[in-house]
């Protein structure tokens, strides 16, 4: 856990004090590998709780960890820091879920797609901030088998409150994001079979 958490420590670092948005010249949680541990649990938890077992050392101990690696982490360079962790001390880890390859879909002007939707939001005076969302989508099984994918979300000058106990969107923008979107599935769905 110390090694986890001092991971963590760095990737914060990074993600304070390297440059990298254009707009504000700050990575974004999206640039950095996230790591949270999530759950733990060790000993016999009703005997615990009952004040029996205290002083027992538990016999094993689980921890549960979300990390979460942007493209340009090479998912074996990762695992293999995981692997030193884990062997230094005689512990072993499994995934729960694990991806195979980073597949990302290119956002350069030679795929159609990234084309329409670029030049669909410059004709609404719309700026795009590209970022890689770090949360886990349905998209990632779809560019694994080679379909391009885009999350978007057509929230501009709102705070990302994803899950949040006080998460909103302002009547305008909302109301803005749907024009967004009738555009964009117009434009995208006459773009033709490629």
């Amino acid at each position: 856990m110390t090694k986890a958490y001092q991971f963590r420590a760095d990737q914060e670092a990074l993600l304070k004090n390297e440059p990298g948005c254009k707009h504000c010249n700050a990575k974004k949680l999206g640039d950095v590998t996230s790591i949270n541990v999530t759950g733990l649990r060790a000993g016999i938890s009703d005997d615990v709780f009952r004040g029996m077992g205290v002083n027992c050392v538990p016999s094993e101990a689980i921890a549960c960890v979300d990390i979460r690696n942007p493209p340009s982490v090479p998912l074996e360079e990762f695992e293999n820091t995981l692997k030193e962790w884990t062997q230094k001390e005689g512990m072993e880890y499994e995934f729960f879920t694990k991806c195979s390859q980073h597949a990302v879909t290119s956002i350069e002007d030679t795929n159609p797609w990234w084309l329409t939707f670029k030049n669909s939001m410059k004709e609404m005076g719309k700026e795009i901030d590209v970022e890689i969302f770090p949360a886990a989508t349905d998209s990632r099984y779809f560019r694994q088998i080679g379909i391009p994918c885009f999350g978007f979300s057509p929230m501009r000058n709102t705070p990302i409150l994803l899950h949040d106990h006080n998460e909103f969107i302002n009547e305008k923008i909302y109301l803005e994001g749907i024009e967004v979107f009738e555009k964009l599935i117009y434009d995208l769905s006459n773009l033709g079979p490629k």
